[in-house]
């Protein structure tokens, strides 16, 4: 049984259940699951949670937990992540991987990228 649940009545707000501290609030996020006080009190134990949580996110779109550091990989330098992508791995970004040696992106250019504001 998980330590996290949502008590939801109509005309209610979400609440959520801190893991840490056990009290209950609607301004605990539902992903994370810890309150504003662990997060500033517990920040090492927290800390441990919201990783695991980043890396589960990260995982539902097969993305790397990390930014790669592979030895002998190509480096990227696309952005502040720096990685170093192995052939057939995908950069922290999930948008550049390196394919036959070559770093390629998987969407948009080089000069245009993929995301425009």
């Amino acid at each position: 049984m998980s330590r996290h649940r949502s008590d939801v009545s109509p005309g209610s707000e979400r609440t959520q259940v801190c893991k840490l501290y056990g009290q209950s609030s609607s301004l605990i996020a539902d992903y994370l699951g810890l309150c504003v006080r662990c997060i500033r009190e517990r920040s090492e134990r927290a800390l441990v949670i919201a990783d695991e949580a980043h890396a589960q996110a990260r995982c539902l779109f097969d993305l790397p937990e990390c930014p790669p550091r592979a030895e002998g990989g190509r480096r990227c330098g696309s952005c502040v992540q720096d990685c170093v992508i192995d052939e057939g791995q995908r950069g922290f970004c999930g948008v550049r991987h390196v394919h036959e040696g070559e770093l390629r992106h998987l969407a948009g250019t080089a000069d245009r990228g993929l995301l425009h504001w």
